[in-house]
Formats: C-alpha cells, structure tokens, sequence
C-alpha cells in the first residue's frame, strides 16, 4: 500500500462549520419567512409609549386583532377577556375583579357557551368553580355556594331549590379589534397577565 498516493482529506473543524453556516443560515430564512407571512396588527406599528395598557398586553401576548374575545362593560369599565384564556378545559372558569366589582367569566367548550356573572355588594373575586364529572352528557357543570349547576342553562344539576344565586352580566363576543375601536381605554384579561 502506497501511503503517499492517498489523497488528503479536508479538514474536518472546516467541513463542520461548513454545515453550521449552512444551518443557520436556513434557521434565519425560515424565520423571516414565519414572521413576513405573520398578519400585521395595528399594534405593531405603535410606539410603546403611546399604546394603552391593554394594547401593551395584547401585543407581548400575541393577541390581534381578529382574534375573539368576550367583551363586559359594567359600571362604565370595560373589560375584554380574551377566549383563548378561558378555552382549555383547565381555565373554563375565571374569577375576578372589573373595576371594583366581581365579575366570573365562564365557558363550556362543549356546547360554546359564555356565561359571565357578578354578585352585587360583593368586593373581592366570585368562588365559582368547575364541577368535573358531574355531567351525563359532558358538559359543563358550574359549583357555586356548594350546589351545583348546568353551565349552558344555569339550571340545578344537584338538589338545589331556588334561582341560580349570581347575577348575569350582559357581554359581547367580538374581536379584539372591534371592542377596542368601541371601548379605547378598556382592559384586557389574557390569561397570562392581568
């Protein structure tokens, strides 16, 4: 065997770098690619310094504008919580403040329905829970005062007598978009932020 004629290979640092380069460059393509093709929203072309609270919120959250939310106005403070907050089955419930009153927003994927409540004289967040299991057909069953109700028609799922207890609130199912053309200084509830 003639070692002298073997041909020398490239340098295997140089060949690796080669490939990491090549990547990475493909890494960036496809990331600009994702973003370019990505809506525009009208917050991305505001200066942080002059979006509201809210816009602020929806932008670090990637909320825009045709996505949905549920839209309450009590009391002349307006609200939107956005129905991605409260559509995986462990977040169906949300219970909290609007201003100074209490106000739960539910939603029962099943039979895509919101129900939003408050409980006048009331100055801290609603205990309203979800009832796991308590359904024959599956759907959403609400624990409120230690009975229990159907979510989609407020009706008693258990023995008990008399009205559902809480107060329903008027909403709306828009677009962020749209409720913030209407309400300019509203809040926002997404889920991961409040």
């Amino acid at each position: 065997m003639n070692f002298a004629s073997t041909k020398q290979s490239a340098n295997p640092v140089a060949s690796w770098l080669v490939v990491l380069l090549a990547v990475g460059l493909a890494g960036v393509f496809v990331g600009y690619q994702l973003w370019a093709g990505r809506p525009e929203t009208e917050e991305a072309h505001l200066q942080p310094q002059s979006m509201t609270p809210a816009q602020r919120l929806a932008a670090m959250n990637s909320l825009r504008d045709e996505d949905l939310v549920i839209g309450v106005e009590i009391e002349g403070k307006a609200k939107a919580y956005a129905l991605s907050a409260v559509h995986a089955p462990d977040k169906h419930v949300y219970n909290g403040l609007q201003g100074d009153r209490p106000v739960t927003v539910t939603f029962c994927d099943l039979a895509d329905c919101v129900q939003v409540f408050t409980q006048p004289g009331e100055a801290k967040p609603l205990g309203v829970k979800i009832e796991h299991g308590a359904s024959k057909d599956k759907k959403m069953v609400i624990r409120v005062d230690n009975h229990l109700f159907h979510q989609s028609t407020l009706e008693p799922a258990d023995n008990a007598t008399g009205a559902f207890p809480l107060q329903s609130v008027p909403f709306i199912r828009t677009t962020w978009g749209e409720w913030r053309k209407q309400h300019p200084n509203s809040d926002l509830f997404t889920g991961n932020s409040n």
